[in-house]
């Protein structure tokens, strides 16, 4: 009987690692429409120097309007198999319409459209990459990253950075950003949701 119980349970082992470890996708407590309604709107967004010049862009923004899916199961489909033995991922991770890193952490990511609406002509025709990032099961605060900038540059050298620390109401917690060329602690970012 003993050495039923133990076969049985290593079956069990094998068809599913994670069974008794975590949740899965339901874990999450927000989704696709408290992330949007978290950033859909239109933002003005503001660098400056110490001493020196500022800039604005005025950016609407809006989600992606693609299907969202799991890391987990993306990468299963996206191999063409089926298989029998599952992953054994140690946290959750997925990603709206962003491609998944599979870093060990919960996360959810929206990659973002982005359209210039105003202000500084170097931030025409937008940004390069936009994306709205969350840590963990509960949307409390989230990232809202722009890059604008050329996207063939890897280092990120020439471009500008905003990051934008947003609840899910829209309301900026905080900023920090970089400007090309300046030292970081130099560049002050001021974020504002003007409107949903």
């Amino acid at each position: 009987m003993r050495k039923l119980s133990f076969l049985l349970s290593a079956l069990v082992f094998l068809v599913n690692p994670g069974l008794g470890c975590g949740g899965g996708p339901s874990s999450f407590q927000f989704g696709e429409a408290e992330m949007r309604a978290a950033v859909d709107g239109r933002w003005r967004i503001s660098w400056s120097v110490a001493g020196g010049a500022s800039s604005t862009v005025t950016v609407q923004i809006s989600g992606a309007t693609e299907d969202w899916d799991s890391g987990v199961d993306s990468a299963m489909r996206s191999a063409g198999r089926h298989s029998f033995v599952r992953s054994a991922a140690a946290c959750e991770s997925r990603s709206f319409f962003v491609k998944s890193a599979a870093a060990c952490m919960d996360d959810t990511r929206m990659s973002l459209r982005v359209v210039y609406v105003s202000g500084d002509s170097i931030y025409q025709p937008g940004p390069s990459e936009a994306i709205l990032w969350v840590s963990g099961f509960e949307f409390q605060t989230g990232d809202l990253q722009l890059v604008f900038g050329p996207a063939q540059d890897p280092t990120l050298a020439s471009s500008t950075l905003a990051n934008i620390n947003i609840r899910p109401n829209g309301t900026v917690v905080g900023t920090q950003g970089s400007l090309p060329g300046v030292d970081v602690h130099q560049v002050t970012v001021t974020a504002e949701h003007v409107s949903p």
